[in-house]
């Protein structure tokens, strides 16, 4: 009897040190996915992100330029009529 009872606590001990096994192994399987997949994928976006917006920006700049330059042309070509 005893000795059931003591194999019966070795295999619930076992069990209860293999979840927790099991469970830090999860663990480390996320957080490898996160650092190598989803991390990265969120740092590209993000860059993708800034790329785009400074791409805008410059746009925005080239615009203003034109304008400006337009501006000037028809206000000289106004000073000759």
């Amino acid at each position: 009897m005893v000795l059931i009872a003591l194999l019966g606590c070795g295999f619930l001990t076992n069990s209860v040190t293999s979840k927790a096994a099991d469970q830090d192994t999860n663990f480390n399987v996320s957080k490898s996915l996160v650092e190598n997949t989803i991390k990265p994928t969120l740092l590209s976006k993000k860059f993708k992100e800034e790329q785009i917006k400074e791409f805008r920006e410059n746009k925005l700049v080239e615009i203003k330029f034109e304008e400006k330059r337009i501006n000037h042309e028809n206000s000289n070509s106004q000073l000759g009529n």
